[in-house]
Parts: C-alpha cells; structure tokens; sequence
C-alpha cells in the first residue's frame, strides 16, 4: 500500500475534545496519530461529530481547527486548517461566559418586568 501522506504521523496517546456548535457541545476522544496536517482521532463509542470542529487537546492545552477527511467505525481522520484564524479560548472560559450571558439576560427580562409594573 502506497501512503499518500503528505506529511508523516507520529504515533500518540492523546486526550482530545471535540467542541463545537459555539463550544455547547464537547465529545471526549483520543488521539492516536497525528502530524502538522492531521491526526486520526478514536471514540470510545460511535459518536456523530460535523465535517468542522475546534479539536482541543487536554494536555497541550491548545486548539487546532478540524474537518473531517474520512470515518471508520470509532476512528475519525482529521485535517487541520490553517487558513482559518479563529480566535480560540479555553473551554472554561467559554463555560463562564455563556453562565454570564444567561445570567446577563435573566436580570434584562426582570429589569424589563419592574419597569413595566412601575408604569
């Protein structure tokens, strides 16, 4: 067989995440191989992820940009995206600011709700 790589993987033991849908969605996964262009990610169940995903890799701490280049059964390979420059923050952080939004809207509506009895 013939690779067709054109960058070589590395073998790896990697706990990975895959986040999307503005960060509401995480999956728990691990990373197998990777390279500068992709890596081959492993569920450990059938899992339905989108062709783009943030991968954040737990140990690392970083975030790469994914799509999905092919699928078998619990594995998922991967290809980075470089061209997209998205602003990536830790999942924490996105966690605190969608509490703060729902809270931030939850005072809004009972602002709004005295302001209309006060009339």
């Amino acid at each position: 067989m013939q690779e067709r790589r054109k960058h070589q993987r590395n073998r790896a033991y990697l706990g990975g995440q895959v986040v999307y849908d503005q960060r509401y969605c995480v999956i728990d996964c691990l990373v197998r191989n990777i390279s500068e262009a992709g890596a081959r990610l492993v569920f450990a169940s059938p899992a339905v992820i989108p062709a783009e995903f943030d991968l954040l890799f737990s140990q690392k701490g970083s975030t790469r940009r994914a799509q999905v280049t092919w699928r078998k059964e619990l594995d998922v390979g991967v290809q980075f995206l470089s061209g997209r420059s998205e602003v990536s923050i830790p999942l924490e952080a996105a966690q605190t600011i969608r509490t703060l939004k729902t809270q931030n809207e939850r005072l809004l509506r009972r602002l709004s709700e005295l302001s209309e009895s006060a009339i």
